[in-house]
């Protein structure tokens, strides 16, 4: 199953999840509606009794159905209205309090975030692992947090989008796990995000809270009741109320509880085999079942398991990585992951003895033993620099052969080869470098210097605008970092400004627009755009949108191919022109493009001087906004089209990232043949 597909098949599960939470609304309406309607049917025969004969005609037999008219369009209209009410309420105020993305939910659970210039060894080593795995898949580097005071071995991925996850791990399992264990665990969690579970976790957060609703609101009254009989005096009318209200609290508590049973089948309906699919992309990621089975194996020997203390634990079970919660009889049945045991034997490693129960195990079966502060250094040593069998990782002017229904079936996944290439790319920046980037201002002024011009004329004009708007510290680190850059391989640019982006989630809007608006005023200084600054614009414009304003692009604005026939004209158009010299070869290219593409209409070669970046741009944002189909089909088109004659260059292989990232569809770096 490709990376599309797994998107299809969370998007059905949306929809099924849908499906459930309407049957879950519409047993809560017959559940309050039948009580209710027994209610005022006894109290209107009552009433009805009282205020006419004492005693029934004669000749007129009792009817018992008289208590209780089944169907009473105005009670059932009530109750309807109240319980939609109320649980569209709790849904959409959920909803909007995570609409922030990922850091939101893990500062819910008690995450503190983890700053890139963190010194910690086993921060350090937490920030590399997901580092290397993000820039190895094309993915944004998620925010990275930490669940501070819970020893047990836990972690999950949030987020509505790539652009604001974020990940996070338990005190717990940096304590306790290797790297390779901890690496697994982060390919895990890494999987939810190229797989498109951390939007369906993330609504099923905001709509199981709506079927909630009944029953908090319930516990809540009999909250308030025992305070109240604190404060108050007793009185008839006091203890009559207290009665009323003690009875429709338990009422609604006993009622909620079918919300509750029914978001807990949701919940293990949904999560329990995309867990299982989520070790598998991890195995796959790393080539180290080993390590995913050593971080399962210390789950389920460790005093705390994967447990977590939190209050909000259990509203986040389904997108942790293992359960939070004591195991019980229900816990078994209604349990939202699978038994540790059964993903062991999933990933076909046999349990090994751990360093903690035989100490001199570790060398025989190369375990490695929990590490602290000691073994943290060690495991987040560099490995060897960039090599030529990183191909385009690290090389930079011959084009490869490559396959492009390989390229596009490599994207949203990642193997050991991409993990290592990566790993590469991350650990060839220099120390001075990566000291400078960790800092936000430090950031700011590494992407101003990625874009400063290499003619002296124009990058004078540019440093001397900086100079007159931005702070000192923001300068100095551009011109420190611009002479750095000079020694460095034009392929690490681009990841040195995703680097930047993880410092840049502590500045406040104002100011990230402030760094947008002067990336543009850089860019735009001389009077053309050269591919990179389009990439890195895209790239951190990405970004920043989704940090800044929150904006998820949830729903498709373009659902008619058709009207996106000139934008994938345009799009094919620009990337035909960037790896061919030739007319006849720009137009190969072009038609091998549109061969991809299902719909039958047409499409015509668009004039060079048409193809400017500011209009492929545009196109972009409108092909972002389409539908997943159109996304997939555009991609599929631009790969074939860069491919058309079995090789990639640099320049192609950069624009096809860039492209293939707005259009939501992560691409793995380049790597030789």
């Amino acid at each position: 199953m490709d990376f599309f597909q797994h998107q299809d098949e969370a998007r059905a599960k949306t929809r099924s999840l849908i499906r459930i939470f309407i049957l879950a609304v519409v047993l809560l309406i017959i559940a309050i509606y039948i009580p209710v309607a027994l209610v005022v049917g006894l109290n209107e025969f009552t009433n009805d009794s009282l205020g006419g004969m004492a005693e029934l005609p004669d000749g007129v037999p009792f009817d018992p159905g008289a208590l209780l008219r089944w169907y009473q369009p105005k009670v059932f209209l009530g109750v309807t209205v109240s319980v939609l009410a109320i649980v569209g309420l709790g849904s959409l105020m959920k909803t909007l309090a995570l609409r922030g993305g990922g850091g939101v939910v893990a500062e819910s659970l008690g995450g503190s975030p983890v700053v890139a210039a963190s010194t910690a060894p086993q921060e350090r080593v937490l920030l590399n692992v997901v580092e290397e795995m993000a820039i190895a898949s094309g993915v944004p580097v998620p925010a990275v947090y930490i669940l501070r005071g819970e020893a047990g071995i836990n972690a999950f991925a949030a987020g509505w989008t790539m652009d604001d996850a974020a990940v996070a791990v338990t005190e717990g399992a940096l304590e306790q796990l290797s790297r390779d264990e901890l690496q697994g665990v982060v390919a895990h969690e890494f999987s939810h995000i190229l797989n498109g579970d951390m939007r369906l976790n993330i609504r099923l957060m905001g709509l199981l809270h709506g079927i909630l609703m009944i029953s908090l609101i319930g516990r809540f009254m009999l909250r308030a009741v025992g305070e109240a009989l604190h404060t108050t005096k007793n009185s008839k009318d006091s203890a009559a109320f207290v009665v009323i209200a003690v009875g429709l609290g338990i009422f609604l508590v006993t009622v909620g509880s079918i919300g509750w049973f029914l978001g807990q089948l949701v919940k293990a309906g949904v999560s329990r085999q995309r867990e299982f699919l989520a070790d598998a992309s991890a195995v796959q990621f790393t080539r180290n079942p080993a390590g995913l089975a050593g971080a399962l194996q210390r789950i389920s020997e460790h005093f705390a398991g994967s447990r977590l203390k939190h209050s909000r634990a259990e509203e986040a079970s389904h997108m942790l990585f293992g359960s939070p919660l004591k195991a019980g009889f229900w816990g078994q049945m209604l349990a939202s992951h699978p038994p540790v045991e059964k993903r062991i034997e999933r990933l076909g490693v046999v349990p090994l003895q751990t360093a903690e129960s035989d100490p001199g195990s570790a060398a025989e079966t190369g375990r490695a033993k929990p590490f602290g502060a000691s073994q943290a250094g060690a495991a987040a040593g560099r490995p060897p620099p960039l090599g030529a069998a990183l191909g385009f990782a690290g090389q930079s002017s011959q084009p490869r052969s490559l396959d492009a229904d390989e390229v596009v079936a490599r994207i949203g996944t990642l193997d050991s080869q991409h993990l290592a290439a990566g790993s590469a790319l991350l650990q060839s920046v220099p120390e001075s470098l990566r000291a400078e980037i960790e800092s936000p201002l430090g950031a700011v002024g590494a992407l101003y210097a990625l874009l400063l011009d290499a003619e002296s004329s124009a990058r004078r004009e540019q440093i001397e605008a900086v100079f007159g708007d931005a702070r000192p510290a923001v300068f100095d680190s551009m011109m420190s970092t611009y002479e750095t850059l000079q020694d460095l391989p034009h392929q690490l640019r681009l990841p040195l400004g995703d680097l930047a982006t993880l410092p840049l989630r502590t500045l406040p809007e104002e100011t990230l627009q402030a760094v947008v608006q002067t990336m543009t005023g850089l860019i735009e200084s001389d009077g053309r755009v050269e591919l990179f600054e389009f990439a890195l614009y895209r790239v951190l414009r990405r970004r920043l949108s989704a940090l800044s304003s929150g904006e998820h692009s949830l729903e498709p604005r373009h659902k008619d191919p058709l009207t996106l026939l000139p934008d994938l004209a345009l799009l094919l158009s620009a990337l035909a022109r960037v790896g061919h010299s030739s007319q006849a070869d720009e137009q190969r290219a072009f038609d091998h493009g549109t061969h991809c593409l299902s719909f039958g209409a047409p499409l015509q070669l668009v004039p060079k001087d048409q193809c400017s970046f500011s209009a492929l741009g545009v196109s972009l944002d409108r092909l972002a906004s389409s539908v997943p189909g159109l996304r997939h089909e555009a991609v599929d088109a631009a790969s074939h089209c860069v491919l058309a004659d079995g090789a990639v260059t640099p320049r192609e292989a950069e624009l096809l990232r860039v492209i293939a990232t707005d259009l939501g569809c992560p691409m793995p770096v380049f790597l030789d043949s």
